[in-house]
């Protein structure tokens, strides 16, 4: 049985059943070990409990509605039970729940012969304690990082048949822990080599997301994040003038690794646009034109001020379109020649006809 770990990433899962010794009970006459699952639970020092859910793309064999896993089915691989979230810290025990049920004979919990015979389990504890798989000398799941729990589960000896052809399951597991992260750095500067201080970084993973900022030198990092796995890096900066500078950038971050990603923002402004009418338009649609009368951007929606925002404009020169209209009239109006520069936004006023 095998389980990733981490305060940011959770995923658990079943491998091979590697056996500890001679097994105590014959296998050669089961076909499956079926353990549906209602809740899974991790039980930390002091007590704490981490509840999770059961990962539903386990499949649901027996049509109960609840997932299952087969034990028998797992040899030579590794299967995952749940995803989710835990806190870092220390560990020592993983419960797995199945549907209570009255009785001794736990029927969510049971054993197919080869013959097609279902034979119920019995868990020791009962159901409402949980199927408890004790990790000696605890397990430290640690923070932004991918923590693997491996727990080998021996069939052989954790079936004991009890007589009548009656079996209990009483696992009996090895486990053994692993942690998977790797470190990231980088300096974010303007073009030219300018630090740029205050520029929000994310890491985004397929699992994961973590977030900072630069130093007064535009230096940022990352301590520990889940590796190895491919991250989009996003770079943005806002003036207090409201010029946004934006970039991104793709990177593989290995395990046990420091990964650099260096970032530049290329030269940035924005235009801000007003438009005067005597009565209020609706409709509207501003368009910006660079030199060669190309839109590179357009909004019909205003900002809380009624005014339209381009932020993101590299320098240069350019022309403003608007198209309107006033109660059931088209109306429309431009402006030619509006200048853009790095770090600055423009303001025009355009009037509509």
């Amino acid at each position: 049985m095998t389980a990733d770990l981490s305060s940011n990433s959770l995923a658990q899962g079943i491998s091979s059943l590697d056996p500890l010794g001679r097994p105590q009970t014959d296998l050669s006459q089961m076909a499956k070990v079926v353990v549906n699952l209602k809740c899974i639970e991790l039980v930390g020092e002091g007590g704490r409990v981490a509840e999770l859910e059961p990962n539903t793309e386990l499949g649901d064999s027996d049509g109960d509605g609840n997932p299952d896993i087969d034990l028998m089915a797992l040899s030579g691989k590794a299967t995952t039970i749940v995803k989710g979230t835990v806190p870092a810290g220390v560990y020592t025990q993983f419960r797995l729940f199945s549907p209570a049920e009255s009785g001794a004979d736990a029927q969510s919990v049971y054993l197919v012969m080869k013959d097609g015979t279902k034979v119920p389990l019995r868990i020791p504890s009962g159901q409402q304690t949980g199927l408890k798989l004790v990790i000696q000398g605890g397990f430290n799941v640690q923070a932004d990082a991918t923590t693997t729990l491996t727990l080998a589960f021996d069939l052989g000896h954790s079936l004991v048949q009890t007589g009548n052809d009656r079996y209990m399951l009483k696992p009996v597991v090895k486990a053994s822990g692993d942690v998977t992260s790797g470190a990231v750095s980088g300096k974010v500067t303007f073009k030219g080599g300018r630090a740029a201080q205050d520029a929000g970084v994310e890491a985004k993973s397929a699992d994961n997301t973590y977030t900072t900022q630069t130093n007064a030198l535009g230096l940022y990092s990352f301590a520990a994040v889940a590796a190895p796995a491919t991250y989009e890096f996003t770079f943005r900066l806002q003036t207090p003038e409201n010029v946004v500078y934006l970039t991104k950038k793709t990177a593989s971050v290995l395990a046990n690794t420091v990964t650099t990603v260096d970032a530049e923002f290329e030269p940035t402004g924005g235009i801000t646009v007003s438009l005067k009418s005597a009565t209020a338009p609706s409709n509207v649609t501003v368009e910006i034109k660079d030199a060669s009368n190309a839109t590179v951007a357009s909004s019909s929606q205003a900002d809380a001020s009624g005014k339209y925002v381009f932020s993101t404009l590299p320098p240069g020169t350019y022309g403003v379109s608007v198209s309107a209209t006033v109660g059931s009239v088209a109306v429309s109006g431009q402006a030619a020649g509006v200048l853009v520069e790095d770090f600055k936004m423009s303001s025009v006023e355009v009037e509509l006809k």
